[in-house]
């Protein structure tokens, strides 16, 4: 079996495909291990190349790219639209162009996209969309790209995702990208605090984090970031972010929560692997583990992502999470019959995720992308970091609906746990091999949370 590094990849030819595996915290340095210094945010999503043109994406009914030398499930906007029942909730609101008409999601990222505006219109173009109402704010002054700085480049790749699939789901939203000068330091506590003091827009998406094991809860940029999120909640803003890339660890030495998923006012966003059926609808679908993934096993594949969910070390048990258990699940090699299951218990501090989508490469979405003109093309796109913005749109529509901002939207959707309005995961794990992690069960699990939306029958019922 190949488990797919960033030098393998690299060496299939980088002017085939690019795969930047950079799950939201992977490149997280833990040399900051119960230290107070600054939290490092990270971005980086994984995504794979696959043509430089539309005219080389799937055509008619296919849901399969190729990417160099093996195949890969591919979802376009519409197929999502359809899978997870927003085509539902547009038929509330008047329609797919008028979804989201008078609400503002605010995209927040560090360093941004110098092609966003461009890379949106080709995207619509390409996928039959609306066009866009995207405003490009930078409170800090607009970053000067870097094509030679992979951190930059991997946060232009989030820009592209969040901006894109916010839009797809709900095209008649404004969409505002408030853009951080950098990604440590307050730079980022700036760029909300700008969006909060302006009034910006009524939900947040934020595709990105930094594991709890690398800061302390004294750090003050992290005291700082919960003085904003409070502020935002108080003022009806609703708050969301990416639960991460890395599985159950995030690359620490045992179950670490990302943050700020894992802020109780933050919706925390799982990842899961999705099927869907030949006829374009919802099928199936499992915690997102492309270790578990028998489709990439099956070519000889593995790439080292599954999605985060983990108790925090920070914060209490919010009354919203009473009576959740979880079931630990630990691999003591690096092989499927290493695994256990151990005893379920009852965490006692918050626990992400809260919710679930789509987030796997394998059934990943396509976006297109153009920072760099020598590698601009259609990209599929995984991740956590798909799953904020696309339910920011849901969200949106609901909000659209009732005419209201819903604001902290917790109590809401775990009064609606095991109803329609969600498609409850029970199956996989987010433990990658060698680690401990967590069971998707019936019911809520830190993998997938509450589950998936059906976004019709949710947004009714908001």
């Amino acid at each position: 079996m190949r488990k797919l590094g960033y030098g393998t990849v690299i060496g299939l030819s980088l002017a085939l495909f690019l795969l930047a595996f950079g799950a939201i915290s992977t490149k997280t340095s833990l040399v900051a291990l119960n230290s107070p210094s600054d939290i490092v945010y990270q971005a980086n999503p994984p995504r794979l190349f696959v043509s430089t043109s539309s005219s080389g994406l799937p055509s008619g009914t296919s849901d399969v790219c190729n990417v160099g030398t093996f195949k890969l499930h591919c979802y376009t906007p519409q197929m999502m639209q359809n899978a997870y029942n927003f085509t539902g909730a547009y038929g509330l609101v008047g329609g797919q162009n008028n979804a989201g008409a008078g609400i503002t999601i605010v995209i927040v990222d560090a360093f941004g996209s110098p092609t966003i505006s461009h890379d949106l219109q080709v995207f619509d173009s390409t996928f039959g969309l609306p066009a866009a109402t995207l405003n490009i704010i930078c409170p800090q002054g607009c970053p000067t790209f870097n094509p030679k700085s992979s951190n930059e480049v991997g946060w232009s790749f989030e820009t592209t995702l969040d901006v894109e699939y916010s839009h797809a789901m709900a095209p008649a939203a404004t969409i505002d990208l408030v853009v951080a000068s950098t990604n440590f330091g307050n730079a980022i506590n700036n760029a909300e605090a700008y969006a909060l003091n302006h009034s910006l827009g009524q939900i947040w998406s934020q595709s990105f984090g930094a594991p709890e094991c690398v800061f302390r809860g004294d750090n003050s940029q992290f005291v700082q970031s919960q003085k904003i999120y409070s502020a935002a909640s108080s003022s009806g803003v609703t708050l969301i972010a990416s639960a991460g890339d890395s599985g159950a660890q995030e690359g620490c030495p045992s179950p670490s929560a990302l943050y700020p998923s894992s802020d109780p006012l933050n919706l925390a966003v799982g990842g899961t692997h999705l099927n869907i059926s030949p006829n374009g609808n919802y099928e199936s679908e499992t915690a997102w583990n492309d270790e578990e993934d028998n489709y990439l096993l099956n070519q000889g594949i593995s790439f080292p992502f599954a999605t985060g969910g983990a108790p925090s070390v920070f914060f209490a048990l919010p009354s919203y999470q009473s009576g959740i258990s979880l079931i630990p699940y630990t691999c003591t090699g690096n092989t499927s019959s290493s695994c256990s299951a151990g005893q379920q218990f009852t965490p006692t501090t918050r626990t992400t995720s809260d919710v679930s989508y789509d987030a796997d490469l394998d059934g990943g979405v396509l976006a297109y992308w153009s920072a760099i003109p020598s590698q601009a093309g259609f990209y599929i796109f995984g991740g956590t970091s798909a799953g904020s913005p696309q339910w920011a749109a849901a969200i949106a529509i609901a909000d659209q609906l009732h005419g209201t901002s819903l604001g902290d939207i917790h109590v809401l959707l775990y009064s609606l746990a095991g109803t329609k309005a969600f498609h409850d995961v029970t199956s996989g794990s987010n433990s990658l091999e060698p680690g401990t992690g967590f069971l998707a069960t019936e019911g809520y699990d830190a993998p997938t949370g509450l589950g998936s939306p059906n976004v019709g029958i949710l947004v009714a019922a908001l």
